[in-house]
Formats: structure tokens, sequence, C-alpha cells
């Protein structure tokens, strides 16, 4: 009888957690389904009917994928290609960076090395606001301003990464690069040959929130780029001209909105089960 009682408990309290997350997954849902349907109305239908998920009969419009084609002023191809161009560089320096200072903190043994992380450390809790003006006179120092250089370099030594890849190789065992040392490799093939293959799974993990968080990015790319033309922008950039624009046309704002998301999102479900790995094994919750 317990056994049963318990058992039936338990059946119950599953039930209830899986509706729970249903609601929540369709209230989650419901926005991103309202804009994908929007992006398809045209200006009449979003103005007299903006809350129906999909457009009236009579209304279906592609247009608004295509408006900006060509479109000097607004030329939205190139500003998804400098966001592609900002967020890979940023990607890969970033996993060259942070690999490597993970394997130096890990495995090299050097007087302060414990200080030393602990003050990068200190940065995760500094506001990225804070470092805005720092920064920028220093690219303007380099007379960087303008180019998209100055938003690749300044991302790609990031602290909450380090940490993500610095986790992971803490579980990697120690007597194996005691072993690739025995075998006579130095300390950088033994990074690439032993240590790289091992962290696969956080090193992608890795990319994938930096070309994110890059590609995402609005604040620095406005400041930087102040003085560059409207095709030096990257997509944040022009979206905010778009929605600040006095003839704004809501339907291509929401048709951009739509293209900006599809690249992480089509990386999220390419490197899914990597991500996943990753999170597990860097020790994240």
């Amino acid at each position: 009888m317990k056994s049963e009682k318990r058992n039936q408990g338990s059946l119950t309290g599953r039930i209830v957690a899986f509706v729970i997350i249903l609601i929540l997954a369709v209230l989650w849902a419901l926005p991103l389904i309202w804009a994908l349907g929007t992006s398809f109305k045209d200006n009449y239908d979003i103005i007299y009917n903006p809350t129906a998920i999909l457009p009236t009969a009579g209304h279906w419009t592609f247009d608004n994928y295509t408006a900006f084609l060509g479109d000097p002023i607004r030329p939205l191809e190139k500003w998804i290609l400098n966001s592609l161009i900002t967020a890979f560089g940023t990607m890969c320096f970033t996993l060259i960076v942070v690999s490597l200072a993970a394997y130096s903190f890990v495995f090299v043994d050097w007087k302060g090395r414990t200080a030393v992380y602990s003050l990068i450390l200190v940065t995760i809790m500094i506001p990225n606001i804070a470092g805005i003006v720092p920064m920028y006179s220093m690219i303007n120092s380099f007379d960087w301003a303008g180019s998209l250089i100055a938003l690749i370099i300044p991302g790609c030594a990031n602290a909450t990464l380090l940490f993500i890849v610095r986790q992971f190789f803490l579980g990697i065992p120690h007597e194996l690069i005691e072993s690739a040392k025995v075998d006579g490799a130095n300390s950088f093939k033994t990074f690439v040959r032993v240590v790289l293959p091992l962290g696969k799974s956080p090193l992608i993990l890795t990319a994938l929130f930096s070309f994110m968080w890059n590609w995402n990015d609005m604040l620095w790319p406005q400041i930087v780029m102040n003085s560059a033309t409207s095709d030096m922008w990257t997509l944040p950039s022009g979206m905010v001209y778009l929605a600040n624009a006095q003839d704004a046309q809501y339907a291509n704002i929401i048709a951009a909105a739509i293209l900006s998301s599809l690249p992480v999102v089509i990386l999220y479900l390419i490197l899914q089960r990597y991500i996943i790995q990753g999170v597990s094994r860097s020790g994240l919750k």
C-alpha cells in the first residue's frame, strides 16, 4: 500500500511538473510565434490587426524580407555580413586566448598563478559599461575606431568563458599530461594533442557563447562605429537605426529581427549535443 501511494504521488508530481513546464514553454514561445507571423503582415494589417498571430486573408506578403535587398540606405545584407565577420572573428580569437589561458592556469606551474586568476575572476563582477570609456580611448589611440577590428579584438579576453574552460580542464587527470611529457611532448604538443581533444565540448560551448554575445551586442558597436558609414554597421546597430527612423516600417523591423535570430538558432540546433555536454562537464548549474 505504501509503495502504491508513493508511486501514485510520484506520478502526480510528474504530471504537475509537466503541466507547469508546458505552460511556461507556451508563454515563452508565443511572442516568437507572433513575431514570425507578423513578419509576413503588411503595415495595414499590423496597425489594424496587431494581436493576430497570422496575417488576415489578402494581407500575406514576403516584401518585408525583400525590402532591404539593394537598398543603399538600409543595406541589411551588409549588416548581416559585418555581424558574421565580427562574431566569427571574435569567436576564433576567443577560443585561442581562453583555451591557452585555461591550460596555463591548470597545467603550468608558475608563481602567482592563483592570485592572477583571482583578479581575473573579480572582473566578472565589474559591469561591462564601466570599461567602455577606457576601452574606447584605447581603440581610438590605435586608430581602429570605425573599423571591424575594433569590434573583434576587445571581446577576445572573456573571464566568464575562461572560468568555463578552466573548470573542465581541472577534471583532466594530470597523469595524462605527465605521460605526454614522458613521451617527449612539449607543452604546446600536449595542449594540442591531449587537452584540446578532451575539451571539445566546453570549447564548443565557449564558441557558441562568444558568437551569441558578439552577434547580439548593440552598445559597443553603436559607440565605436559612430563615425563609420552605414555599410560598416553591424546588424544590431542597423536595427536601432530602423527602429528610430521617422518613417519606421514595423513589418520590416520585425522581419529583420527574425533574420537576426536565425544564425544563433541554427548554431544551437547543430551543436546542441555538445552544448549540453559542455555545461554538465564544466560544473555549471
